[in-house]
């Protein structure tokens, strides 16, 4: 299971996986680290307390839902989020620190 903690309540968030990490580069008021083929997780929005997580409900496997062989391999997990507040930039939005999973078989 993901969670993302720290998040401004009731706004969207979206999980997203990528298959390569970068040392990041400017991207709303944070870095993005997740590239190579993305896939979307769907949008969940912030709880009261400022968290989210993934799956939850009927929601398919982090693993399942991004088609990690059955062989096991290297992905990386960022979330993106709206954030009205003003950091660094003008920008609207947001993003959680990156992740690099190793699933094994």
């Amino acid at each position: 299971m993901f969670t993302a903690q720290g998040l401004p309540p009731f706004v969207p968030i979206l999980l997203f996986q990528g298959t390569t990490t970068s040392s990041g580069f400017a991207y709303g008021d944070g870095l993005l680290c997740t590239g190579g083929s993305i896939i979307r997780f769907g949008v969940k929005f912030s709880s009261a307390a400022g968290s989210a997580a993934w799956p939850s409900g009927a929601d398919l496997q982090i693993s399942a839902f991004g088609g990690v062989p059955l062989a096991g391999g290297i992905r990386e997990y960022q979330a993106y989020f709206r954030d009205a507040i003003n950091f660094c930039t003008s920008a609207t939005f947001n993003l959680t620190q990156g992740v690099e999973v190793l699933w094994l078989p």
